[in-house]
């Protein structure tokens, strides 16, 4: 799979100051991203779109572009690009392609194709190497956050709730070695233990003690490489107060006792 990206065009924060409208009916022969910065009138499949401000489009190569502004002034950020396995990337990140689609928080978008912009204009050292990352990191998250299809099987009243949810799983994550209760960590959402319990579940598909559970032996995984640390020592570090305890928990989940995962 070939996913080096080839920028041809950008353009951040763009403005015009006339009447303007794209007509292309062939298309143009790379992809084109665009993130309207006002109200727009977009035509697809001679169906004419009117969209409100932040709206997104991705356009295939070959695929008729036609847009423009709703009212007055038209502005926006783009970039034309050339990448020959998009669209197993597009499969993969969930991403609408010839569709418009929206982000709730699109600052991200914006700082990246500034980004994109400064790096093509530059062309400093490893500028195109910079790129990839950054359209690898915009991509990535167009596909977490503004996919048509990300949220659909949470019901609409909990995805706030969810987002919290996150927040508070990255913070118990980030530190596996504590000793966590449950209670502490349903109380850093003001609830109770067990709909605490019911939501992390729904959410993400583990129970709160497996996730930390595995989290723990993955961190373990880590700190076997060094071999100039015993497994007792480990065991420590994770917040094992009995090593035989650890030992049992990642023999269960890697097949091997931490000595031999060591010695591999």
């Amino acid at each position: 799979m070939n996913l080096d990206f080839n920028v041809v065009h950008a353009g951040y924060n763009k403005k015009e100051i006339t009447e303007f409208t794209i007509d292309r009916p062939l298309g143009s022969s790379e992809y084109l991203f665009i993130h309207f910065l006002c109200d727009t009138n977009v035509r697809i499949d001679s169906k004419l779109y009117k969209n409100s401000y932040g709206a997104c489009l991705i356009y295939e190569p070959g695929f008729p572009q036609w847009y423009g502004p709703a009212n007055g002034k038209f502005q926006n950020s783009y970039f034309h690009f050339e990448c020959e396995d998009f669209k197993i990337l597009a499969d993969k990140f969930q991403l609408p392609l010839n569709k418009i689609f929206y982000c709730k928080n699109d600052d991200f978008i914006e700082m990246s194709i500034r980004d994109i912009e400064a790096e093509y204009i530059l062309k400093d050292l490893y500028f195109r190497e910079s790129i990839d990352g950054i359209l690898m990191h915009l991509f990535s998250c167009i596909g977490r956050f503004c996919s048509p299809n990300r949220n659909n099987d949470i019901d609409p009243s909990k995805i706030e709730m969810r987002k919290k949810f996150k927040m508070v799983r990255l913070k118990i994550l980030q530190k596996p070695e504590y000793d966590w209760k449950l209670k502490e960590m349903a109380d850093l959402l003001n609830i109770s233990t067990s709909r605490f319990c019911t939501y992390y579940r729904e959410f993400f598909h583990v129970s709160p003690k497996a996730d930390l559970i595995m989290t723990r032996i993955g961190k373990a995984k880590y700190l076997l490489t060094n071999q100039a640390l015993s497994v007792e020592e480990a065991a420590e570090l994770l917040g094992y107060n009995n090593v035989f305890h650890f030992i049992r928990q990642f023999k269960a989940i890697t097949g091997f006792t931490p000595g031999k995962y060591s010695k591999r």
